[in-house]
């Protein structure tokens, strides 16, 4: 890992740069985790530079626990240059809700998502990734998966590649 995304991968541990998350969410293989090195494996392998990012789905509904709302939901945008030096984009929804709600069994509810869904539910401006994606049918080609072009995951093995 070269001094750079050292530099980056550190700066994800700051205090301000956080958001409340359940340790088996977090750290599951299956989900957050599971997904972070699924997508770093692909572009090592690939030897790509691979641009995450990443952040909480807030919303009025979210549980308080001491006066901070948890966030029941969390997004992934990864974007790298392809082969042919093309913009290549997927996003994914990942839920902790069955955590926060203190239920015994964790069911996570990951998804493949369109860009467009992200964007909707967080506000944010992705709007270049967005045109990528539609560019590569990542957005619209997820709509025949059904759900709304969401794609379940139940294991890395199921995210359609990008």
């Amino acid at each position: 890992m070269g001094s750079e995304a050292l530099q980056a991968n550190n700066d994800t541990f700051h205090f301000t740069n956080c958001s409340p998350q359940h340790a088996d969410f977090n750290q599951s293989s299956e989900t957050w985790l599971g997904i972070e090195n699924h997508l770093l494996g692909m572009a090592t392998g690939q030897r790509q530079q691979l641009t995450v990012f990443t952040g909480p789905v807030m919303t009025d509904e979210d549980p308080l626990y001491r006066g901070v709302r948890l966030p029941r939901h969390f997004w992934k945008i990864a974007a790298y240059l392809g082969g042919d030096d093309s913009l290549t984009v997927s996003a994914y929804l990942l839920g902790q809700e069955g955590l926060l709600d203190g239920l015994e069994r964790f069911n996570p509810g990951t998804w493949q998502v369109p860009v467009a869904e992200i964007i909707e539910r967080t506000g944010l401006d992705f709007s270049p990734l967005l045109a990528a994606a539609v560019a590569l049918d990542r957005g619209p080609g997820l709509e025949a998966a059904g759900q709304g072009g969401r794609r379940r995951l139940d294991s890395v093995n199921d995210i359609v590649a990008i």
